[in-house]
């Protein structure tokens, strides 16, 4: 469930009755149609430019009989949104299971034929960057620097070669595209299925029209 305000600072304490009479219809509809709407796996969160974040309330939301307290961070289909909207959190979280896999992918590297350790990178590696990453759109030159890091440190043992050597020119020898053209290719996919129109029917021929 998701609630959006777009309102002046000064008028954010208004909206703290509204959020429980939202929360209380959102509560109704769901017992009505035989749902449930379960506090213990609510997550509240404010989000908010960090200059303006003093003005936000953190009291407790009521849901139903219970309070639920707004937390820093909040988990959205495997990806983890903060309340200033940084993404360093999420970023964290891919960077540790990233290299969680590349430290798993190196105990058993000796005995793995090459084409095998590009399929493991790969599918532990990449998917893991790959997966959302359109939502690393517009961050930092820095935040960016930190995902390519893994990039870098991941192609080396695909290559076989030292840590001295550039990584640069190794991913471009296997045709890997840094993590930057990686989010702006995302981009582009999904402004093109979005503004991609296809016939449902199987007796149509298939037409685009693009936005």
């Amino acid at each position: 469930m998701y609630l959006y305000f777009t309102r002046k600072a000064h008028s954010i304490h208004s909206h703290k009755h509204k959020n429980r009479q939202y929360i209380h219809d959102v509560a109704r509809w769901t017992c009505c149609n035989r749902l449930q709407l379960n506090a213990q796996k609510t997550e509240f969160i404010w989000c908010a430019p960090a200059r303006r974040r003093h003005y936000i309330h953190y009291g407790d939301v009521q849901v139903g009989y219970d309070s639920v307290h707004p937390v820093h961070s909040a988990r959205d289909l495997g990806v983890y949104a903060d309340g200033a909207m940084t993404m360093r959190t999420h970023i964290n979280h891919v960077l540790s299971s990233c290299c969680s896999a590349l430290r798993q992918i190196r105990s058993i590297m000796p005995s793995l034929p090459s084409h095998t350790l590009n399929t493991l990178v790969t599918a532990l590696v990449h998917s893991r960057l790959d997966y959302c990453n359109v939502v690393f759109a517009g961050l930092p030159v820095c935040d960016i620097q930190r995902l390519q890091s893994v990039l870098n440190t991941a192609v080396r043992p695909v290559a076989g070669s030292s840590r001295r050597e550039h990584a640069t020119s190794l991913s471009r020898d296997h045709h890997w595209l840094p993590v930057k053209q990686r989010i702006e290719y995302k981009q582009c996919m999904v402004h093109r299925c979005l503004c991609t129109i296809l016939p449902c029917g199987p007796d149509h021929g298939v037409c685009c029209c693009n936005c």
